[in-house]
């Protein structure tokens, strides 16, 4: 084996471990910055809602379509305490959006909407360790309109390309979150790893 050879695998192998660090760290702080915009989103005063009678207030929530307020794709926090976890929920789930945090599938309903609720991570950033969690263990997402905490049922895993656990015709409010798995592949992982929750409040 030439010199040269072991010189370009040393220097090959440098710039892959530099290139890979860089890309983690600016990752991180995408996601710290844009959980910052999400806290203070989450956080921030309403004003009132001025009613002539407890009647006419509880009329018009009952009518009223949930509505979240996003700041530059930004909606929301999602918190999991079992692994303390606080994280941004985005809306979208395209690579680049799940690089600043979490990702609400659009096509899937809000909380609040009586609807199923699906938002996806990265397995190497955001969810590294949602293959810790155990049945029931809580999560909250905490949106502009308040918090909505949900347990945890069940797991799956499926293949990649499965979109059963997506069911944009389902009645009854539960969360479902997903990433890629196996957790410690290398490369496209072939499957997916699911957590079905219920609402609990």
């Amino acid at each position: 084996m030439s010199r040269v050879f072991i010189f370009l695998t040393i220097t090959v192998g440098v710039f892959m471990l530099v290139y890979g660090a860089s890309e983690q760290f600016s990752m991180a702080k995408q996601q710290k910055d844009t959980l910052t915009t999400a806290q203070q989103l989450v956080n921030q005063d309403t004003e009132p809602v001025n009613r002539t009678s407890p009647e006419d207030a509880a009329i018009a929530q009952a009518e009223k379509t949930p509505e979240v307020e996003t700041e530059d794709g930004v909606m929301g926090v999602l918190e999991i305490p079992a692994i303390d976890a606080e994280l941004p929920i985005v809306e979208g789930t395209t690579y680049e959006q799940l690089e600043r945090g979490v990702g609400h599938f659009s096509k899937t309903g809000l909380p609040g909407e009586d609807r199923q609720v699906l938002i996806s991570g990265h397995r190497d950033t955001t969810f590294r360790k949602t293959g810790d969690l155990k049945i029931g263990d809580q999560v909250t997402v905490s949106l502009s309109s308040g918090d909505h905490t949900y347990e945890i049922k069940s797991f799956d895993i499926v293949d990649w390309d499965d979109r059963t656990v997506i069911d944009l015709t389902e009645s009854g409010e539960r969360l479902t979150l997903t990433t890629c798995y196996p957790f410690s592949y290398i490369g496209d992982a072939p499957e997916r790893y699911i957590i079905n929750a219920e609402r609990v409040n």
